[in-house]
């Protein structure tokens, strides 16, 4: 049967024409841009963008204040989340389109994963050329080879080493993705092993770092096997939410960030932050910039570090008081949403821009 021709007001027609032509220009973006913006998680970009401000946070007090700022230790949570979200990405994204026939999934974590040992092993080279940031005194005398070995093994300290971490996350996943043709359960396994692994060695005084920070990103896989619909109904029981938060601060207040403690403090930090990010629609501005900021989490890890590292060269070569370091803190943030911002426009209006940005990040 043919449809009957529309009465409706020609303005209506108007608008309905131009919503239709937004979202064809939309979806030309995200296809330059090479990511489908409608796939994203707003809630979940949020959550990345406002870690990304803690992290500014975080590595303010690290360079301007110092490691033995009584507030450090409740921010720890900052690095092991990173590397979380990692791993609830791997599930809810790759894993659903390896198992739909995405064979090229497993080459493209490991391709992910080569790219941040590269440019780790770059940025802190370049700081060593450079003769700037705290990675300089940590590998004096060393060789190139020396420092290569030591960072990707975690003997010593780097500039940008939550990377590392994060970089065999993606690659132990390509091959477990593999594995789990036959075997559904083997991210499961391997979470529980290693958190199980990592609570072992942190109670006998041994902690291993990398261990540690791995079975975070093993646990955001497991917890990424569940549907959002089921992770929001969850964080909706804001009662139960703020008591485990409390709980939480308490127990760091008594025995310090112990592993344990860090792995319900990941779990509850990332529950209020998300629950947060799935609110706020009266405030259409920050939450923007939240989630631009989210979408550029990795890019944005980078120039914060930069931007801090430049600030603290700057207080210290004016002998800057304390209220020129507590500008820094502001001055940090602001500039690396601005760097954010910047990098976007250009990716927009750049062909070369954003093919050299998907080359390196993505």
């Amino acid at each position: 049967m043919r449809p009957p021709e529309s009465t409706a007001d020609p303005r209506t027609q108007v608008a309905a024409s131009d919503r239709q032509g937004t979202r064809r220009a939309a979806a030309s973006l995200a296809a330059r841009h090479g990511a489908h913006k409608t796939g994203r998680i707003p809630g979940l970009d949020v959550t990345k963008g406002v870690l990304v401000l803690i992290m500014v946070l975080y590595h303010w007090i690290n360079y301007f204040i110092g490691l033995e700022a009584h507030v450090y230790k409740y921010l720890r949570f900052i690095t092991p989340s990173f590397i979380f979200v990692t791993g609830f990405l791997i599930a809810h994204v790759y894993i659903p389109r390896f198992r739909s026939g995405g064979s090229g999934i497993p080459g493209r974590l490991v391709r992910r994963g080569l790219k941040l040992f590269l440019i780790v092993l770059t940025l802190n080279g370049v700081a060593i050329v450079l003769g700037i940031g705290m990675v300089t005194r940590r590998v004096v005398g060393r060789s190139v080879a020396d420092f290569a070995w030591a960072s990707v093994t975690g003997t010593v300290p780097v500039t940008f080493s939550v990377l590392v971490p994060i970089a065999y996350l993606l690659i132990i996943s390509a091959g477990l993705l593999i594995v789990s043709r036959h075997f559904g359960w083997v991210f499961h396994a391997i979470c529980v092993g290693m958190v199980a692994t990592a609570a072992i060695c942190d109670s006998k005084g041994s902690p291993s770092g990398y261990v540690e920070l791995l079975s975070f990103g093993m646990l955001g896989i497991s917890v990424g096997y569940m549907a959002i619909p089921t992770i929001d109904r969850l964080v909706r029981h804001w009662p139960c939410i703020i008591l485990a938060y409390t709980a939480h601060l308490c127990a760091i207040a008594m025995w310090n960030e112990i592993y344990i403690l860090q792995l319900v403090g990941v779990c509850v930090n990332l529950a209020v932050i998300y629950r947060l990010g799935t609110t706020g629609a009266e405030l259409p501005t920050l939450k923007g910039t939240l989630i631009q900021l989210g979408e550029y989490s990795l890019f944005a890890y980078i120039a914060q570090i930069v931007i801090l590292q430049v600030l603290r060269k700057a207080a210290l070569d004016v002998g800057a008081g304390m209220t020129e370091i507590g500008a820094t803190l502001l001055t940090a943030a602001l500039l690396t949403v601005a760097a954010v911002a910047v990098l976007d426009y250009m990716r927009r209006k750049s062909d070369a821009v954003n093919r050299i940005y998907l080359a390196v990040f993505a």
